[in-house]
């Protein structure tokens, strides 16, 4: 079994059925070639009645499993753990391969010696895009991770971050440089920036494509607010280390407060001047906001987005 693919699943039996199709309607690699791994984490729709009717469809190498720790860093693992292949590819309950998809993770990985792949995933939606979206500069909460149509890799002036929609690594660089740690949100964030300071090679391959299909709820404000406040959260405590060493005020770093005051003034002058980008400058004050109440250990009442 060269290529394993992982699917953490969290009550989404309908759009689950997308990805297993377009799974199933793969090109250029047989179907005794891989194997796909959905792990239930605790969904209470029909998640298992869904997977139990597509085993058909991938020549018994459709695997159910269950995890009842609560969080996708633990039902990632669980796969990953009992995955038999070479090659580990990750996506998402709420998204579509392209259908050469594991055709290219296995050329990229055939004729390059790299540790991790991340590959371009494009956001989808099936309701026009409103006025104050602009998909380039709030690409984050809609999971769209579009580097451009060149393949590279990470080098001392340039670090991928890879994205869990479309990641794609061996077995062992697993077992060199550690599975999933984080048990927030951006876990995927977090192993790319640890495995890169540990040395490993990693990768951005255009032609790896997944879409990803984002519901209406997601495009509102309200939403994005929550997004980046929580992520700036999160990344207060994976760059915890990277940031300590900047001289600080009141344990905060100096730097990170300059920019929460640059994000205010620029939202006041956004306004102001009634620009198209002011939703933009919004943001990033509530970035800004979660890095600093992360880096005092503060919970909110919403800490995640589901």
């Amino acid at each position: 079994m060269r290529l394993s693919v992982v699917i953490a699943t969290y009550n989404r039996c309908e759009s689950l059925i997308q990805t297993l199709q377009s799974i199933a309607e793969q090109r250029g690699i047989d179907k005794a070639d891989y194997e796909i791994i959905v792990v239930d984490n605790n969904s209470t729709d029909r998640t298992k009645e869904t997977v139990e009717w597509f085993k058909g469809s991938f020549c018994g190498n459709l695997m159910y499993l269950f995890e009842q720790r609560q969080g996708r860093t633990f039902a990632l693992n669980k796969g990953i753990e009992l995955a038999k292949g070479g090659i580990i590819a990750c996506t998402d309950d709420d998204c579509r391969v392209d259908q050469n998809w594991l055709s290219e993770i296995n050329k990229a990985f055939s004729a390059r010696d790299i540790d991790l792949l991340a590959g371009k995933v494009i956001a989808v939606f099936d309701s026009e895009l409103p006025s104050w979206l602009d998909i380039n500069a709030l690409h984050g909460p809609l999971a769209h991770h579009d580097k451009g149509d060149k393949y590279f890799e990470n080098d001392d002036t340039r670090k991928i971050l890879t994205t869990g929609a479309n990641m794609i690594f061996r077995r062992t660089s697993v077992e060199k440089f550690g599975n999933f740690y984080f048990s927030g949100r951006d876990q995927d964030t977090e192993l790319a920036y640890r495995w890169a300071n540990l040395g490993a090679k990693i990768a951005y391959a255009p032609t790896v494509i997944v879409r990803h299909y984002n519901d209406p709820a997601r495009l509102t404000k309200k939403y994005f607010r929550k997004w980046y406040f929580l992520t700036g959260k999160n990344y207060s405590i994976i760059f915890k280390a990277k940031f300590s060493s900047e001289r600080g005020f009141k344990r905060v770093p100096r730097w990170i407060l300059k920019e929460f005051l640059l994000a205010i003034m620029n939202y006041i002058k956004s306004v102001c001047f009634l620009k198209k980008d002011t939703f933009y400058h919004e943001t990033q004050f509530y970035y800004y906001c979660g890095l600093i109440l992360g880096y005092y250990g503060h919970t909110t009442k919403s800490e995640n987005l589901r």
